[in-house]
């Protein structure tokens, strides 16, 4: 099993979850987080005229797949979420050695 996490555009979700339902990827979680990279940060003018770096709002998408997945859905999430400007976002992906279904006890393959 592969696990594949994606930082991206809030807006860039739903095309995202709908193009991974096109392609038989039903399940995925989406978090809010925020971050700070390249693209910069937002500056806020603050009465007094103090400044604030804020960090921007981005979507963490963490996909469970079989291994033989992985390379259509790495190529899915480039395709929706690329803009060819700064802040697109990151993929990271990485082995995942077991899941468990909690309501059935089923391992593995099965519980994803």
């Amino acid at each position: 099993m592969k696990k594949i996490e994606a930082i991206i555009r809030p807006e860039a979700l739903r095309p995202l979850q709908q193009a991974l339902v096109q392609i038989g990827i039903p399940g995925m979680s989406a978090s809010d987080v925020r971050g700070l990279g390249r693209q910069g940060s937002q500056v806020q003018l603050h009465s007094g005229g103090g400044l604030r770096l804020d960090f921007l709002r981005k979507v963490r998408v963490e996909i469970v797949l079989e291994e033989r997945q992985e390379a259509q859905v790495l190529a899915l999430i480039e395709q929706v979420n690329r803009t060819g400007r700064i802040g697109d976002g990151k993929v990271f992906t990485g082995p995942l050695e077991t899941a468990h279904r909690i309501r059935t006890a089923e391992q593995g393959l099965l519980a994803i």
